[in-house]
């Protein structure tokens, strides 16, 4: 078949969670079909990296744009449009589109929700799928305990009211939706009336797997990893800094705390002021840095979609510690493959307990990555896209 994939970003370098799902579910595609890639370029940084995806693509269309500047609330009142999909709303990307549109193709697979708007003027007759990494208004909703201020709150339940009406006109058009988790395909099923399909996300098992290490000055090391512009994860270091650092120092003693990822904003740069902690922001290869941990955290507590750095730090064959909200998705099993903490005592007391018995990280680990390599592999989950795509095609030719 000849699809059109459309993304609001260039997928590459693989340096965050939806850059991974989304290369390796377009290489798993083009084992099977034609593609055509329409990708925004936001960063306007694309063209260096195209190539990767020429290499399997039949096409690339690199769209170099300028997104739509957020707008204080005073000038959107009047605006239907949620503001969140309002700053992808570009006229000549439908414009192109709409061009795009005119040649024969037997099947369209939106990147986000926001790639899937443009469709709903544009009315193609032919099926859509839409990857939902997220879903938007779930993901709101998790993160509406931690905004703060007036100002803040105001604007972002007005984005959230407008986004739920929204939600449910695209849903209403466009049935073929795609999420990474049973919680999120819940999620839509009782808000929405959706019956989602469920491609969860995945690691590279060849590439995420054990390598020696041992602690030096026998002081422990925990690790964090994720994109730090991300708010789910500036919001965990903030939670982890704030509630769980202090009691890890009265438990643990001494111990180093290392948070790896691109774009840490000033916030997340000043905790390197603390005693035993890093900030080292992007890097070269993110193995290194779950290799050299006694134990991975993910004190995250806002969800949606599924955590790829869980996946990632079990295919390293690293002890993890995480929120039951952390680990939405991978269906994980406390004391079995994972800790589970929701308050800050209770993960402490975790991770002090697996920081002080090797044995009891051992066996944790072992079998957390045993759960990943016979779950998660983006092989696996590329077949489930392909099955799904198979689906959808056979349907529309009845």
């Amino acid at each position: 078949m000849r699809i059109l994939c459309l993304t609001p970003f260039i997928p590459w370098p693989l340096n965050r969670g939806t850059h991974q799902r989304v290369y390796h579910l377009l290489k798993s595609l083009a084992t099977c079909h034609e593609l055509t890639l329409f990708a925004l370029d936001p960063d306007q940084i694309g063209a260096e990296h195209q190539a990767v995806f020429e290499a399997f693509c039949t096409r690339v269309e690199r769209i170099p744009v300028k997104l739509n500047p957020w707008r204080p609330l005073s000038r959107r009142l009047l605006s239907a449009q949620p503001e969140t999909m309002h700053h992808w709303d570009l006229p000549a990307v439908r414009e192109r589109l709409k061009q795009l549109l005119q040649e024969r193709f037997d099947l369209i697979y939106c990147e986000d929700i926001c790639m899937t708007q443009y469709l709903l003027s544009l009315n193609p007759q032919i099926p859509v799928i839409t990857d939902r990494n997220r879903v938007d208004l779930e993901f709101m909703q998790e993160k509406a305990p931690y905004i703060y201020g007036f100002r803040q709150q105001m604007a972002f339940h007005e984005n959230a009211l407008k986004l739920a009406h929204f939600e449910q006109r695209v849903l209403n058009r466009f049935h073929h939706q795609i999420v990474c988790s049973r919680e999120d395909q819940l999620f839509l099923a009782d808000r929405f009336g959706c019956k989602a399909h469920i491609v969860g996300n995945g690691f590279d098992p060849d590439f995420f797997k054990p390598q020696p290490w041992q602690r030096q000055d026998n002081i422990p090391v925990l690790c964090f990893t994720g994109a730090m512009d991300y708010a789910p994860n500036s919001d965990a270091m903030a939670w982890f800094i704030e509630s769980i650092y202090p009691l890890l120092q009265e438990q643990l003693g001494r111990f180093k705390l290392r948070i790896v990822g691109i774009n840490p904003p000033e916030s997340v740069k000043a905790y390197a002021q603390l005693d035993g902690v890093e900030v080292t922001g992007a890097v070269p290869d993110i193995r290194p840095a779950y290799a050299a941990c006694d134990v991975y955290i993910a004190p995250l507590r806002i969800g949606g979609g599924t955590r790829l750095k869980i996946l990632e730090a079990l295919g390293m064959g690293k002890a993890v510690v995480s929120t039951v909200t952390g680990a939405q998705g991978l269906d994980l099993r406390h004391d079995r493959n994972v800790r589970f903490a929701n308050s800050a005592l209770a993960f402490a007391t975790e991770v002090t307990s697996l920081v002080k018995q090797q044995d009891q990280r051992n066996r944790l680990a072992l079998a957390g990555r045993e759960h990943a390599l016979t779950h998660f592999s983006w092989e696996q989950m590329g077949q489930e896209l392909l099955n799904l795509v198979d689906r959808v095609s056979s349907q529309a030719l009845v």
